[in-house]
This record gives C-alpha cells, sequence and structure tokens, in this order.
C-alpha cells in the first residue's frame, strides 16, 4: 500500500459493510497441506485459502527436497499465496512413515534446496510420533536440529503425536526458531494435563525460545488440553488449523475461520486471536510485507464479521466432545495478489 487518493482511478469500487466488518491484515495458516500431487493429506491452496479468507497457507511437510522443485514452479497459479515447510524427508509424506528410514533425509540435499528457494521454503518440518519414525525414535529430530544449526538457524516446525520418542526427550531438544505444532492435543504422550515433569522440560524449553502452535487437525487438539494450557497461562503463540481436504469437507476442522471461532469460545480476545493468525507468524517467518496494515506494506486484507450462531463444534473426527460456538468468525471478503475476492454464502468449507 502506498499513500494516495484511490478514487482519482477510473476502476475505484467503494464497499459498504455497513459498520459490521472488520478488517485485519491478511490471515496466514501457518500448518496446512496444498500440495496437490501429495495424494496422503492434500488440497487446492485456494479452497483453503482466499476462498476462505486465507491470504497466505503454507504447506506443513507434504514436500521434501525430491519434489519441491515442482511445488516452487507451480505456486504462482494460485490467488493464495503459497509457502511451504520442507519435509526433512526428501519424499515428503506419500505415506506414514517417511522417517522409518533414515537414509530420506539427505542433509546436502535439504541445504541446496533451502539456498535455492529462500522466498519459498520458510523452513523445515518434522513429523515426530511413533507412525512416522519408528524405532528411529529421537534421531530424526537430532538430525534435524543439525541441519538447522548448519543453515543458519532456518526455522523448525515439530509435530508431536503418539510415543515414542517421549515428550520430555523432544522438548529437550528444542529452542530457538522451533515451533512445536499440534501443541495441545489430548494423546498420552501429550504436553499438558499431564505431569509436572513434562511441564518443567517445558518451561526450560520456552525460556529457550520454543513457540507454541495450535495445529488443530483431525485428531490434533484437545478441548480439555487447551482449557488446562489456558488456565495456566500456556496459550498458542500461533493458531494454525492443518487443514487438508478430508478435514476441510467433513471437520472438525472446516476452515481457519473455523478455529479461530472456537479461541474465542474459549476465551481469547479477538486482538489476540488475529495477531496469532497475522503479525506473530510474519515476524516468525521473517515476512517483511504482509502481516501488518501499514504504508509500503503490500495490500494483503482480511475483512470479516462477527456473526451471533449456534453450532456445535467438535474437537476430532469422531465427535466425542463438542461445544457450542455462539460467536462465529466468518470471513467477507479477502485483498491479496492487486485481487479483491468476494466470499459468497458459505457452509464451512464448502461452496453452497
Amino acid at each position: 500500500m502506498t499513500s494516495f487518493d484511490i478514487k482519482q482511478y477510473a476502476n475505484f469500487e467503494q464497499y459498504n459493510f455497513f459498520n459490521k466488518a472488520y478488517v485485519s491484515p491478511g490471515w496466514i495458516d501457518i500448518h496446512t497441506h496444498c500440495y496437490e500431487k501429495q495424494s496422503l493429506y492434500t488440497d487446492d491452496p485456494d479452497e483453503i485459502g482466499v476462498r476462505q479468507g486465507v491470504t497466505t497457507v503454507i504447506d506443513a511437510g507434504s514436500v521434501g527436497a525430491n519434489d519441491v522443485d515442482e511445488f516452487y514452479h507451480c505456486k504462482d497459479k494460485y490467488q493464495t499465496k503459497v509457502y511451504c515447510w520442507l519435509n526433512v524427508a526428501k519424499i515428503g509424506i506419500p505415506f506414514q512413515g517417511e522417517l522409518l528410514d533414515l537414509n530420506n533425509i539427505d542433509e546436502k540435499l535439504i541445504s541446496q534446496k533451502l539456498q535455492q528457494y529462500p522466498d519459498f521454503i520458510v523452513g523445515l518440518k518434522v513429523r515426530m510420533s511413533k507412525s512416522v519414525v519408528g524405532t528411529n525414535k529421537l534421531l530424526p529430530l537430532v538430525k534435524t536440529i543439525n541441519i538447522q544449526n548448519n543453515n543458519n538457524l532456518v526455522p523448525v516446525m515439530i509435530h508431536i503425536g503418539n510415543g515414542p520418542p517421549n515428550i520430555n526427550d523432544i522438548l529437550a531438544l528444542t529452542g530457538k526458531n522451533v515451533i512445536i505444532t499440534h501443541a495441545y492435543n489430548g494423546k498420552s504422550n501429550r504436553i499438558f494435563q499431564k505431569d509436572t515433569l513434562t511441564i518443567e522440560f517445558l518451561n526450560a524449553a520456552l525460556q529457550r525460545g520454543l513457540k507454541l502452535d495450535i495445529g488443530h487437525g483431525s485428531e490434533s487438539f484437545s478441548f480439555a488440553s487447551f482449557k488446562w494450557a489456558l488456565a495456566h497461562n500456556y496459550g498458542p503463540d500461533f493458531i494454525s488449523s492443518d487443514i487438508y481436504q478430508k478435514n476441510r469437507c467433513y471437520g472438525p476442522v472446516y476452515s481457519l475461520a473455523n478455529v479461530l471461532s472456537k479461541m474465542l469460545y474459549f476465551g481469547l480476545s479477538l486482538k489476540e486471536i488475529i495477531a496469532k493468525v497475522t503479525i506473530e507468524p510474519a515476524i516468525f517467518l521473517g515476512f517483511s510485507h504482509c502481516g501488518k496494515l501499514a504504508v509500503n506494506y503490500q495490500a494483503d486484507l482480511t475483512f470479516f464479521e462477527i456473526k451471533e450462531v449456534e453450532i456445535l463444534a467438535a474437537e476430532g473426527m469422531q465427535q466425542e466432545q463438542t461445544i457450542k460456538l455462539t460467536k462465529e468468525i466468518k470471513p467477507v471478503m479477502c485483498v491479496v495478489k492487486n485481487s479483491i475476492i468476494e466470499l459468497g454464502e458459505r457452509k464451512y468449507g464448502k461452496n453452497k
């Protein structure tokens, strides 16, 4: 945006939201799956992006060093701005278990791709759960942190889930420029509502600079864990969806806006919610021209309303635990890449 009188332009249009809409910097979803040539977790970036009021999506590890070239060369065909976390496994996530074979971690190739695509790859993704690492336990994370240290402390996103490895051992290796996603899951290897020893490991990691991310996903967000964490002042640094086609269409995610609406329910203020999908991730990832409303920043905007509703929202696909939302954050328009995208009436992630 530059400072000038926009009304001087012949194609000037005025939108009247009748004092019902808010405007914020364009929303950034730091955990999505949107590489369309990947089969396990995938979606159209525009379906989870601009058509849901999200101007920037970051694919979280669907792609490794083997396929990042192709992903990079197709990113500009979308209205949504697309970036990626590069999976430390060169094969990405074609199936569960990309890190069962440590030969899939090619440090030289990863470093080459980080240097080749500094404006596309925001960091590294490593999935540290039993189904992914098997008997390798902590070794993939040890290798990832070593790669991070050899590449200017590039950001790292760590997926956590069922163990082994034990969550305490994972936390012990984390620090500056590291995000734990799925931080509020309810699995047996969880961080919160577990034991005081885990909280001691967490406190030490937070002092070293660790960041916590929602990473809602299909089965990775627990209402009970989140309530406990908030009550003990362990709120999220970032709010992301972990959205892909299945949990967009059939829940429980549906959209980033739906995840934000859950945050309202749990008592986060609108101001802090929006910060956690705009300025905070922009600062962390070094995005210098978005995440903020200011002269000389890109015209990258999300317009949204707060609507009175009565909606049952589930924490997981099995819908055992539900909450009743009375307020919904509903995007109505966004501006990105010099285009205005008006959003029609939508039910969750589907076009009506």
